[in-house]
């Protein structure tokens, strides 16, 4: 879990650069694939979510 945990925490950095720089009128960072990174932040917050509370992937709370 602690590498989950790491992953989900950069992955949470990564999300906000994407966002920001979509909100603010810059240029994406190079190094960033915008739906690879939208992608993995759903995947790793689908990961975290307790299993006795599941929820379909499609429904996944991205705000915790």
């Amino acid at each position: 879990m602690p590498q989950i945990l790491d992953e989900a925490d950069l992955i949470y950095r990564l999300h906000w650069a994407v966002r920001d720089a979509d909100l603010n009128g810059r240029p994406i960072p190079p190094a960033l694939n915008q739906n690879v990174v939208i992608e993995r932040y759903y995947a790793l917050n689908w990961l975290m979510v307790p299993r006795e509370d599941p929820y379909p992937w499609d429904e996944v709370p991205t705000s915790a």
